[in-house]
Parts: C-alpha cells; sequence; structure tokens
C-alpha cells in the first residue's frame, strides 16, 4: 500500500470515525462476511472521484463503459445479464431507466473505490451482483442460497447485503438503490482485494463514505462526492447534537 493510500486512510479516518458512530447500517447491509481474498498484483485502477475528501466538488469517472446484455431468468421472471469490464449484473429490475443505470454506475463506483483514498488495485475477477426487482425475488434466492443463515437477513429493513464477494440487493427506487449498490459494492471490493478485513468500523464508514453519488441528468455519469450523502450528513449532525459520536480513539482499542 503506498504512502498516498496510508495518508488517505489516515485523514479520512476521522470522518469515516463519526459515520461510523451514528449510521444505522441495519437497513443497507446484513452481517460482515469475512473477506478472504488476497491481495492481487492488478492495474492500479484510473478514475476520478475525491470521495468529498476535500472541499472540491466531485469528479466523474468517465470510462466509458459499453456492456454486453444477454437474457437470464430467475425463476418465472425473465431479466437480464448485463456483462461489463469488471461486473456481472444479474437483473429483474422493470424500471427501464434504473436498469440502463447499473453497468455505467458500479463501473464509475468502482473507479471511486480505486481512486478516493489513494491508489489501489482492481479486483482480478468478475464481480457478481445481482439486483432484484423485488423484495419477494430477493428473499427466495437469499432462502435458497444460505438456506438457515438466510433468516437474519429476512430481518433486513430494505435493500441488500453482500456475500461473498457478491452483491444481493433489490430494487427500492432508483437513487436508493444506486446508493445501496455504492455501498455493497464496496464490501464487494474489499472482500475481493484485501488480503485482511477491515475493522467493522472502518469498514462500514468507508462503504458509507462511497454513497454520495448525483446524476448527471445530461450523461447519466455518475459524480461522487460525500457531500451528496444528504441522509447520513442529518444522521451526523443529530449524533452531534445528542453528543454520541464514538471518540477515534476508542474505535481503535
Amino acid at each position: 500500500m503506498s504512502a498516498s493510500t496510508v495518508r488517505g486512510f489516515v485523514v479520512a479516518g476521522f470522518f469515516l470515525a463519526a459515520l461510523a458512530s451514528c449510521a444505522t447500517h441495519h437497513h443497507l447491509t446484513g452481517p460482515s462476511p469475512t473477506a478472504v481474498m488476497p491481495l492481487v498484483n492488478a492495474p492500479v485502477g484510473e478514475g476520478a472521484g475525491d470521495g468529498g475528501a476535500s472541499a472540491m466538488p466531485g469528479r466523474v469517472a468517465r470510462n466509458p463503459v459499453v456492456p454486453s446484455v444477454e437474457p437470464w431468468t430467475n425463476g418465472s421472471r425473465a431479466g437480464e445479464r448485463i456483462i461489463t469490464g469488471h461486473y456481472s449484473i444479474r437483473t429483474t429490475v422493470r424500471n427501464g431507466d434504473l436498469r440502463r443505470l447499473l453497468p455505467k454506475f458500479a463501473e464509475a463506483a468502482l473507479a471511486q473505490y480505486a481512486s478516493a483514498l489513494g491508489e489501489l488495485p482492481h479486483p482480478s475477477g468478475t464481480l457478481e451482483t445481482l439486483v432484484f426487482g423485488s423484495r419477494d425475488e430477493w428473499a427466495a434466492y437469499t432462502k435458497e442460497r444460505l438456506g438457515p443463515e438466510a433468516a437474519a437477513y429476512m430481518e433486513l429493513g430494505r435493500g441488500g447485503y453482500t456475500s461473498r464477494a457478491t452483491a444481493i440487493l433489490y430494487d427500492i427506487g432508483p437513487n436508493d438503490t444506486l446508493t445501496i449498490l455504492a455501498h455493497e459494492g464496496w464490501h464487494q471490493y474489499s472482500q475481493s482485494v484485501f488480503r485482511e478485513e477491515l475493522p467493522v468500523w472502518l469498514e462500514e464508514g468507508i462503504a458509507t463514505f462511497m454513497e454520495g453519488h448525483r446524476i448527471a441528468p445530461d450523461s447519466g455519469d455518475a459524480i461522487f462526492s460525500s457531500w451528496r450523502n444528504l441522509e447520513r450528513f442529518g444522521e451526523l449532525r443529530e449524533a452531534v447534537r445528542r453528543e454520541r459520536l464514538i471518540p477515534l480513539e476508542e474505535l481503535l482499542q
């Protein structure tokens, strides 16, 4: 890991600790699985985006995404498998605008993961993502995939989870679905690239840090900036008001 990456983690740590202290993650992600994949020798990801780590506006990852699409079926529900340079996205989302945004957004998010805190490598393999059109489809797949362990995930309020570097989500509206895709995408990334798992507060803090974005209306490009994460900042303000933040020193113990 380069010196600039270490500095990025240190500088972001105070901010992430605050987010991790106040954010309610239960509706965004399930229990954190163990990261078991080795750190890969992969090309450093190129992509812009400061993650909101400075006051500068977020920048756009402009890597062109030309996905291939093939039919995919989930039970009786017809869907698509969208293949990009780094992702295989299986989806039964009925909202055409959201479905078209998924591949470009996922690739832009990956560029953000690999650049926002310093230079980090891309995963060596394809990242698997499922985005179902309804909670019922998501629940049925989760029960089939996880068996007895699925009960804990059924308690999630909404959104999805990541299991063994596969993000398993369902449509909760375009903006919220993309926000959770960015959050769970970080878990996919860290489970695929890092040799050891991060502390929970840092892992969830970075995932939350990666959520903030807006979609450029003219191009559909994702512009990432943590300052666009208005829901989390509302929670952060409330935590400050109630004096509920956990000091970084305590988290590091």
